[in-house]
């Protein structure tokens, strides 16, 4: 199980570097939905298989909150590299 507090803080660390090197976003939108993003994604909240994105049982998540898309690209990258080999090594392992 991985260390959500952890993964929230890095989402947001993204977020922030997203921001500074376009010029500005509403961090706040997406700061305030990082908690959430990583409970659903990284503590088994939601039912997916990274592996098989097109599986028919998975849930989907429907962000409605616009300004906090700036999010969804640095959760991406962070499930696929949670899910694959490249796993930080562990860094947010138990």
């Amino acid at each position: 199980m991985a260390d959500i507090a952890l993964i929230a803080k890095d989402i947001r660390k993204k977020i922030y570097q997203i921001a500074h090197w376009a010029g500005g976003g509403h961090m706040g939108a997406s700061f305030s939905m990082a908690d959430i993003i990583s409970v659903l994604y990284f503590d088994d909240v939601l039912k997916y298989d990274a592996a098989n994105p097109a599986c028919e049982e998975r849930d989907k998540f429907i962000l409605s909150k616009g300004h906090a898309v700036i999010l969804l690209p640095e959760n991406i990258r962070l499930l696929l590299m949670l899910h694959t080999k490249h796993n930080w090594h562990g860094l947010y392992s138990r």
